[in-house]
């Protein structure tokens, strides 16, 4: 798990500051000698408010007696004197008034205590001492049936363990106290006398069982106030150790109590290791710690989950952020187990009695972090389980204790207890008694229509109206839900939240509300049926009547939306289902398993019945034009079929927007890419020339003008439009000149072309079938199909020739066959030849059609051909610039251009045909170029370049060339590559029935179609009927 970054803690100080107080009670008094002569017998310790009349006449009765039950004098005895004379803490001196010397014996640490305290009222260095002193003290008095009802008396102790637990020395040292066996031992033994106490009350008030040693209802209610601020601080330190902060700071000892070294079994066995057996004394330590550190959780969260049983809990002794802050701070790095304690001991008895006018402090607060939880930790597990197969939980086990195999059974076990608590927790939630706002779901639609109302009107009396209405409850509880019943592959789990899910939706019927029907609709409904089919047989029933709850949810809702209250009947209900089981069958079985599957015949009628409007309406509005107009005035979507047919008119015409959809988004794209082709072939010829050394701001603002000339392309594509143009000049046109212009424009237009029909091959999704424009319950016949037909008509063939071509192609890019296409460059069949005897080649491509291979050799030597061109420029330029002889020359010939205005490429006076500039372009030709034939484009280039470099005054001429002629030529070969595959464009059958499936493969044949349908042929002849033979 992530966990946080470890800081430190500096000396003195804790993370953890001093709870506030929570529980209204004047504070006690502690006497000294100064104040001894105020005390009276009546009133010897300041009273609680809490404490009952009842109490304080009993009180005075034990008072008045000098001798109790057992016999023995209790009459008040001179204060002890310690053997400076001082009178010792009146608390001490009162518990010893009221035990002989030898039950003072049997008190632990009693006589260290009296001998070490003075008359201090605080313990200095020896908090621990007193701590542990009053704790045992508190366990010995109220194992006494003659003073275990003294209320003041047990309530003054623990107001003296609350300020010693809120001084500074021991919040910065409870931690270490841990390791203190008194501590330990002294403290569980208190917060257990509780749980005993208050579970005896419990079951009292649920059967009337009455337990002589319990304590009264109000004596209880008197001591809790004191104990749970203590049991709380407590369990909020216990949390922290498993945080980082804290567990960088603490010994071995603790963080090795930490891990799991032990499996527990059912009913508590634990199941011993070998390791146990052979423990030194350290180790012994560690593991009596460990066991503490799970006691006092169980204890502790039992404890505060009894206390919210009790009358006016959540108004007089419980207080929602100092509970649920202590419980819930560290949630993130809890284990698995003890979330799962945390959950049954305290969560769900307090969501179940929680006020409903409660609800927004207590709800919201307490279960925001435990949904957060479900969200990422624990969902986070089950990915891992499920799709990884290994096991990652929180849970920290000893690897030394248990093999790999034992860690992952102990994590999976440990998961499916977490999950199985909070799929109660969610039943709990859906109790009647919690949700006495929601309809019935026996009532009939009339009466529910009469009594709907929204989703927040049912917060006040529902519980979960008031979940799912809150947006910050909501999506955690419905993703949950969704992963119990459709995911997480705990059958037991998932039985348990069908609770919860029958009120949702009832919940969904009686307000109407969207989400709700829709989460049921989309969500629910499809993971029970799926369920239904893999679940086993034993769950069935459960999960069968949710199905027909969230059915009948679904057509309630159009039957209250059409105006009908019609039930549906038991039958309607089975034909569906029969139906959905039947498509989620083949959704989610494995494909080897589809071999067994078993049309139904009444389904297959019904498809084979409306595959002839289907084909209709395909080829219908594959024929619309170019304009929205044409779409509605050639192909309306109420389109009805002249075949008779039992379909409703309605999935024609949802099967006719969801093809309207698909063709206008195909055709829209289609049309883009032919946009960017005209306007890219605008942009080469567009005066002011746009050059790539020009392209700025002004070129950007030129074609954001709305004028005719770019209005064809939609404002949002010229940028990009524009960019890839200037991508194209880069390496193809890097010096311009209008003549260079001129004469390479049909060059750039064929570059534009290909790049833009490449664009419209691979990246536009053609207009074809798909199985979800039909119902679902026909889409698993519609996929079969459609994937038997593109088989036998060669549509499959056809996608992985182009497969296999384009792998040719990548091959051709390495550059491997680059000298075979140039030899044989004359002939495509030579070439073709070589790729069959080589064996490798041979292996690779040998089912690749002979004409693909012969198309990739004829743009491959044409590309070669241009890396000719450019290599023979840069060579000769090269041996222009060493031959000194011709330099003076071509020297002259730059600036006679120069002065006839050659350079001067923006003025569009200038008459760039003249003769003279032909001349000097010719000589300068004869010069550099003589005996090669160059374009005219490559002449010019030379011109420009030879210029440039004569004015690069401060470089040598070779660093002037590598700058100017090499980095040109070395942006091309770099881009050679990427530019072979960018411009795959081939004419050719295979591609034209990639573009155009439907044209090409779904188009009638006569009277007589073959389809297949299931795993059955069927040849419909021109009667309409037809016979039928297995594959």
């Amino acid at each position: 798990m992530p966990r946080k970054k470890p800081t430190s803690l500096s000396p003195g100080t804790s993370r953890f500051p001093p709870s506030p107080g929570i529980y209204k009670f004047r504070p006690a008094i502690l006497w000294d000698s100064a104040r001894h002569n105020r005390f009276s017998a009546r009133n010897r310790f300041s009273v609680l408010e809490a404490i009952s009349d009842e109490d304080d006449d009993s009180l005075t009765e034990r008072d008045s007696t000098t001798s109790d039950s057992c016999g023995e004098d209790n009459s008040r005895k001179d204060p002890p004197l310690m053997e400076d004379g001082e009178i010792v803490n009146p608390l001490v001196r009162t518990l010893l008034e009221l035990f002989s010397e030898e039950q003072i014996s049997e008190i632990p640490l009693m006589e260290t205590y009296i001998r070490r305290c003075g008359i201090s009222e605080g313990m200095g260095s020896h908090l621990i001492e007193e701590n542990n002193f009053l704790f045992g003290a508190f366990t010995s008095i109220v194992a006494c049936p003659w003073i275990k009802k003294d209320t003041i008396l047990l309530s003054s102790i623990l107001l003296r363990l609350s300020e010693i637990w809120n001084q500074s020395e021991w919040v910065t040292n409870l931690l270490d106290f841990f390791e203190d066996a008194q501590f330990r031992t002294s403290v569980y033994n208190v917060v257990a006398f509780f749980e005993d106490q208050l579970t005896m009350s419990t079951t009292e008030n649920s059967n009337g069982i009455d337990h002589k040693e319990k304590l009264s209802y109000s004596t209880l209610f008197a001591l809790l106030p004191l104990l749970l601020p203590l049991l709380l601080k407590l369990l909020q330190y216990v949390h922290s150790l498993w945080t980082d902060e804290v567990a960088s700071n603490v010994s071995e000892k603790l963080e090795g109590a930490k891990f799991i070294i032990q499996a527990e079994k059912p009913f508590g066995i634990i199941e011993e290791t070998t390791e146990m057996l052979d423990m030194n004394e350290e180790e012994l330590l560690e593991n009596e710690i460990r066991k503490w550190l799970k006691k006092i959780r169980q204890t502790g969260y039992n404890v505060i989950g009894m206390c919210v049983c009790l009358e006016g809990a959540f108004y007089k002794l419980l207080d929602n952020i100092s509970v649920c802050g202590a419980l819930l701070k560290d949630l993130e790095v809890m284990e698995f187990r003890h979330l799962t304690m945390l959950i049954k001991h305290t969560i769900v008895p307090l969501v179940k009695n929680c006020p409903a006018e409660l609800w927004p402090k207590w709800i919201d607060m307490i279960l925001q972090p435990v949904f957060h939880y479900c969200d990422d930790t624990l969902d986070g597990s089950w990915c891992s389980f499920l799709y990884k197969e290994t096991m990652l939980v929180p849970d920290k086990f000893c690897h030394i204790s248990f093999t790999e195999e034992k860690i992952e059974e102990l994590g999976k076990d440990h998961l499916f207890e977490v999950t199985r608590e909070i799929s109660y927790m969610l039943a709990v939630m859906a109790l009647p008694e919690l949700n006495g706002g929601i309809a019935n779901e026996h009532q009939s639609i009339v009466s529910i229509v009469e009594t709907s109302a929204d989703l927040e009107s049912t917060c006040s009396s529902s519980l979960v109206g008031y979940l799912l209405y809150h947006d910050d409850l909501r999506p955690s509880i419905l993703r949950l839900i969704n992963n119990i019943i459709g995911y997480w592959k705990d059958s037991e789990a998932r039985i348990k939240v069908v609770s919860f899910c029958h009120m949702l939706i009832q919940l969904a019927i009686s307000t109407h509300n969207d989400k709700l029907i829709s989460f049921v609709q989309d969500n629910l409904i499809p993971m029970v049926v799926r369920c239904l089919i893999f679940e086993p047989i034993s769950n069935n029933n459960d999960l069968l009547l949710l199905c027909e709850d969230a059915y009948r949810c679904i057509q309630r809702e159009e039957s209250v939306s059409e105006g009908q209250h019609d039930g549906n009947s038991a039958e309607i209900f089975e034909n569906w289902l029969s139906k959905q089981m039947i498509v989620a069958h083949y959704e989610h079985s494995p494909p080897d398993e589809l071999e067994d599957f078993v049309c139904i015949w009444e389904i297959e009628e019904e498809f084979t019945a409306y595959l002839h409007t289907y084909t209709e309406m395909l080829h219908k509005v594959d024929g619309i034009g170019d304009t929205i107009e044409d779409v509605y005035l050639r192909c309306p979507i109420p389109f009805v079929s002249k075949h008779d047919n039992n379909c409703c008119p309605i999935s024609n015409s949802w099967a006719m927007s969801s093809m309207l959809s698909r063709k206008i988004t195909s055709m829209y794209c289609k049309r883009e890419t032919e946009q960017k082709f005209k306007f890219l072939c605008k942009l080469i010829t567009f005066k002011p020339y746009i050059k790539c050394s020009g392209y700025d701001e002004s070129v950007q603002e030129l074609v954001d003008d709305d004028s005719e000339v770019w209005s064809a392309l939609p404002g949002c594509c010229r940028q990009e439009t524009l960019e890839l143009f200037c991508r194209i000049l880069d390496p193809w046109e890097p010096q311009f000149h209008p003549l260079i212009r001129e004469d390479d424009k049909e060059m750039l237009r064929e570059i534009a072309y290909l790049l833009t029909s490449r664009e419209d091959i691979h990246c536009v999704q053609s207009f074809q079938p798909v199985s979800s424009d039909f119902l679902l319950h026909l889409q698993p016949y519609a996929q079969n199909y459609i994937e038997v037909k593109n088989a036998s008509s060669g549509y499959d063939r056809v996608k992985e020739q182009i497969r296999l071509h384009e792998a040719f192609d990548t091959h051709l890019a390495s550059g491997a066959l680059d000298d075979h296409v140039r030899q044989i460059s004359s002939s495509k069949d030579n070439f073709v030849k070589i790729m069959l005897d080589d064996d490798t080649l041979h292996s690779q491509f040998i089912d690749l059609d002979y004409d693909l291979l012969k198309l990739s050799h004829e743009r491959r030597a044409k590309l070669l051909s241009k890396q000719d061109q450019l290599c023979l420029y840069y060579k000769h330029m090269k041996c222009a610039v060493v031959n000194l002889q011709h330099r003076d020359r071509l020297e002259s010939l730059i600036c006679e251009l120069e002065s006839e205005g050659f350079f001067r490429v923006d003025d569009d006076s200038i008459e760039w045909e003249k003769e003279h500039f032909s001349e000097l372009v010719d000589e300068f030709n004869e010069h550099i170029f003589a005996g090669i034939h160059l374009p005219k484009y490559y002449v010019i280039r030379g011109v420009m370049d030879y210029r440039e470099m004569l004015h690069m005054k401060d470089s040598t001429w070779d660093d002037a060339f590598t700058v100017v002629v090499g980095g040109a030529f070395c942006r091309w070969m770099e881009d050679r590559d990427l530019f072979w595959m960018e411009t795959r464009y081939y004419r050719h059958r295979y591609y034209d029935i990639i573009q155009e499936p439907v044209k090409m493969i779904w188009r009638t044949t006569g009277d007589e179609n073959e389809m297949t349908v299931g795993h059955t042929t069927r040849i419909i002849d021109g009667n309409g009927e037809f016979t039928a033979g297995m594959n």
